[in-house]
């Protein structure tokens, strides 16, 4: 108890920085709205407090800084704080837990909206390095900027929304490879019928160790989305699947210093010809943490 009391740390800073290439910045179909590459430079700075309470309650909170600034399109410039606090108690063979957070976004220098969230979750150890997940969320999301071109009965994004989940972790190589597998199912009760939706995702990360102070992960995903209703402007139910695959190659240089380097590649398919797209955004990092 001693040992971990001297190794338990009550405060971690982190700082990222960024760069990035996007060959489709603003996620144009190319022929109703051209493809634009772009550059943008991204930063972060976290903060986390883990106080050291008595067992079996726990409680940690976190706190993110983050902008990013484009090269060409500063219109899409974009800058937010969240605010995540994460009460719980251990079990015998788990953890139940409620993480609540909030977050507020700017875009182009102006606000643009903000969400709340609610997401009790339990993990429980099914076996040595075998762990299962379950969870259910609560949020709500407000549009602070309004268009004059926008009839809020139809386009407003204000929304209420829904999930659950669950997932499965397997560990190994001593706790620094990781297998990660999870499904999703959201319901989005936006404002605007134009943006009332329900849909599905099955994601899996692959974490794979090379060496010492060198690891590659590998992730992706598949989602669906299904329109409530018949979109106002084009004439029909709008139906999304989304397809998303990539990399993250992270090298340890010294204790809390690394280098990232990765690369994603995006399509979404729509029967809306101006939601269809793709794009390989590809960024090189670094992140420290203290």
């Amino acid at each position: 108890m001693e040992r971990l009391i001297k190794e338990h740390k009550f405060l971690k800073i982190g700082l990222s920085l960024n760069y990035q290439y996007d060959d489709n910045a603003v996620g144009a179909d190319g022929t109703i709205v051209k493809r634009a590459y772009d550059t943008i430079n991204s930063g972060s700075l976290r903060l986390e407090i883990q106080p050291l309470i008595e067992p079996p309650w726990y409680f940690n909170f976190q706190s993110h800084l983050s902008t990013s600034y484009y090269g060409r399109f500063d219109n899409l410039n974009t800058k937010s704080i969240t605010f995540l606090g994460i009460p719980g108690f251990h079990l015998p063979k788990g953890m139940f837990s409620i993480p609540t957070s909030y977050t507020r976004n700017w875009l182009d220098e102006k606000e643009y909206s903000e969400n709340y969230s609610l997401k009790p979750s339990l993990n429980l150890i099914l076996m040595e390095n075998h762990l299962s997940q379950f969870y259910t969320g609560y949020g709500k999301t407000r549009m602070i900027r309004k268009y004059p071109w926008q009839r809020e009965e139809e386009e407003s994004r204000t929304s209420t929304h829904y999930n659950f989940g669950l997932g499965y972790i397997y560990s190994f190589a001593e706790g620094r490879g990781m297998v990660n597998l999870r499904y999703e199912h959201q319901i989005n009760e936006a404002k605007g019928k134009n943006w009332k939706n329900k849909g599905d995702k099955l994601s899996g990360t692959v974490l794979i160790p090379l060496h010492k102070k060198l690891s590659l992960s590998l992730f992706g995903d598949y989602s669906t989305l299904r329109f409530n209703y018949v979109h106002t402007v084009f004439g029909k139910k709008r139906k999304d699947t989304q397809m998303t695959g990539g990399f993250l190659l992270r090298w340890i240089l010294y204790r809390g210093l690394s280098i990232n380097c990765q690369g994603v590649y995006i399509r979404n398919k729509s029967n809306i010809k101006v939601y269809d797209y793709d794009k390989k955004p590809f960024s090189i990092g670094i992140d420290y943490e203290f």
